[in-house]
């Protein structure tokens, strides 16, 4: 018999009985009353006052301000993100120094038939929660009575968020039609237009602030906070020069260091606002206009390439002025346009702090040799989309295909490389890594892969890398997957998806092959072999969406093998695993059923690990 289940930490034991507490509390119809708004023909339900202060007496004014942060965000997630205004009402204060609310979280009470896997707080509600906020704000503001805000985070963490659900466009808010429900007609900007203002004058130790949108208006309110270091906003949002030169000429100008913004069509940043505001703020390391930074593909960052280049082609002109001016810049963006060779002889003279480096191309990437040496010893992050990776010295146009791993014989400080490859590069993953030996985290898309010892006598290669993503790729190796966990036994993530083999036959991808009588028994995409797999020893997280060895049908197997090998694993995903032997009920019956049977057997023989099976 497996052993007993160690029991919850004390500290998780006393939230979790906090948490319960507390929602049963909120919820109690007697201790809730309700107004009817006018501007959004809403009615909106509120706390009683004598909950509010027997919360705030005996929780918020004796819990530690981080323990009270933890507090609001479970009982958030808890309700399913279901009247989240409530919670803000009666938990937080003054003595509170971070504030994180995430808009999305995992569904927990999906159903069968139910796939949003994640679920949204609506506009009624981010409405109401910027309202609570505001009049919490105005209560204890004023006077000697400041807010303690050092952090205020309101967050969306989904892939390409402007994608899902339907954000606002700022471009309407002054349409407030709530019949119609055109625009912004929950009144969102004007109440976060108030709550930047609150922040900027009541808490003078605020340092970070994240926001779903952003308008000129709130630029010039969060300008004010004089030790303001970091602005971002999460949503696609308008903002024109006058609000650039509000950061520029506002209080936050000597301490700001990040500034991220998420732009829509209809903004409009001229170079005259960037060079201003990268000259009025001198420790500025990362200045990003542009799109959704969390993207499901590299590709998606086309769109925005041009507006983010900016930044570049604003410093290279103000180098040609002042040939003595430099930045403290450590990302950037480079857009290649045409057959342009890359030249990095501004950043290198003007941006010398540059670590983190995205450069995207519609054709072959090809780089000045001397000036990429210099700059690839002292990058730590780089992106790349384009065909190939090449100096500007290769001229064949055959070779212009291949990733020339030999460039990054000096990028012994790089961690973290993506690359997405149009369907053309070719690349020896090996090879590459032979040189990046610090790299930790490696991300393929739309990219030849191979092993440059593939055909070779296997020789002696531990390598570090702990994070490994294979996306829409294709190869000749048919055991690909498994050379690879051999390759790198120090895997803690793998992530494979639609992976299949170059076959100069093959129709279009994952849809056909044309019919080959000379061949007809070959396999048409590289198999995994979980217990291959298996044996690592340090994988944590698995996401596979792939073909599988046959002698994995059954649930039994899958489950003896869990049991014996994946020794730290704690989250599996096996798309593709489960064939479809019915009609689609059947076959959504059949997956959920599985995968919770197996859930449940998994934990009573104490392996603590999250399975879903597709």
């Amino acid at each position: 018999m497996a052993p007993r289940r160690a029991p919850s930490p004390l500290a998780s034991q006393c939230l979790a009985r906090l948490v319960s507490i507390i929602q049963r509390l909120v919820h109690k119809e007697t201790n809730l009353y309700y107004k009817h708004d006018e501007k959004t023909n809403q009615v909106v339900e509120f706390v009683s006052e004598e909950a509010r202060r027997a919360v705030r007496k005996s929780v918020c004014n004796v819990l530690p301000a981080d323990l009270v942060t933890d507090l609001i965000s479970e009982l958030i997630s808890v309700d399913n993100l279901s009247s989240p205004h409530l919670v803000l009402d009666i938990l937080v204060t003054n003595r509170l120094r971070r504030l994180t609310f995430e808009l999305t979280k995992e569904n927990r009470r999906r159903t069968v038939w139910d796939r949003e896997h994640i679920v949204r707080v609506n506009q009624d509600d981010i409405s109401k929660c910027l309202n609570t906020l505001d009049g919490v704000f105005r209560e204890y503001g004023g006077g000697t009575n400041l807010l303690g805000l050092e952090q205020f985070f309101i967050v969306d963490r989904s892939q390409d968020p402007d994608f899902q659900g339907d954000p606002i466009n700022n471009m309407l808010n002054t349409n407030l039609n709530v019949s119609s429900r055109v625009g912004d007609w929950a009144g969102i900007m004007l109440r976060l237009c108030s709550v930047s203002r609150q922040l900027a004058d009541l808490a003078p130790r605020l340092t970070h602030v994240v926001l779903p949108f952003v308008s000129d208006q709130i630029l010039a309110n969060i300008s004010a906070a004089a030790n303001l270091v970091l602005f971002q906003n999460v949503y696609r949002s308008t903002v024109t020069e006058v609000g650039i030169f509000s950061l520029a000429d506002g209080s936050c100008r000597a301490s700001i260091t990040h500034i991220v913004l998420c732009l829509n069509t209809h903004a409009n940043v001229p170079n005259s606002a960037v060079s201003k505001l990268l000259t009025a703020a001198p420790q500025l390391r990362v200045l990003e206009f542009g799109g959704s930074c969390n993207t499901k593909s590299l590709y998606f960052q086309g769109g925005d390439a041009k507006r983010r280049q900016e930044v570049f082609n604003v410093i290279t002109e103000l180098g040609s002025r002042d040939p003595t001016y430099t930045n403290n810049l450590v990302r950037m963006l480079i857009f290649r346009e045409g057959n342009k060779c890359m030249d990095f002889h501004s950043i290198l003279n003007h941006s010398p702090s540059l670590s983190d480096l995205t450069m995207f191309g519609w054709e072959s990437i090809t780089v000045d040799l001397g000036s990429w040496i210099s700059l690839s010893r002292n990058l730590v992050r780089l992106e790349l989309v384009g065909i190939g990776f090449n100096s500007d010295v290769v001229s064949v146009r055959e070779e212009l295909f291949k990733f020339d791993c030999d460039l990054f014989a000096e990028a012994r400080q790089l961690e973290v490389l993506k690359l997405a490859g149009w369907g053309d590069t070719s690349l020896a993953v090996d090879k590459l890594l032979g040189h990046l030996v610090e790299l930790r985290e490696l991300y393929l898309e739309d990219v030849k892969v191979s092993l440059h010892m593939e055909n070779k006598p296997k020789q002696k290669f531990i390598h570090h890398l702990s994070s490994l993503s294979i996306f829409h790729c294709s190869t000749t190796d048919i055991n690909l997957i498994q050379n690879l966990c051999s390759t790198f036994p120090m895997l803690t993530d793998i992530m494979i998806s639609s992976l299949y083999l170059d076959d100069p036959s093959r129709g279009l991808p994952f849809h056909f092959h044309l019919p080959q009588l000379d061949r007809p028994n070959l396999p048409r995409h590289p198999v995994a072999d979980l217990k291959e797999i298996g044996r690592l020893q340090h994988l944590q997280s698995l996401y596979l969406n792939v073909s599988y060895q046959q002698d994995l049908d059954t649930e039994s197997s899958l489950l003896s093998l869990l049991v014996k090998m994946f020794p730290r694993l704690t989250r599996l995903y096996l798309d593709n695993f489960i064939s479809r032997r019915n009609g689609a009920l059947s076959y959504t019956l059949d997956r959920v059923r599985t995968t919770h049977r197996l859930q449940s057997l998994l934990k009573h023989r104490n392996r603590d690990i999250s399975v879903d099976l597709n």
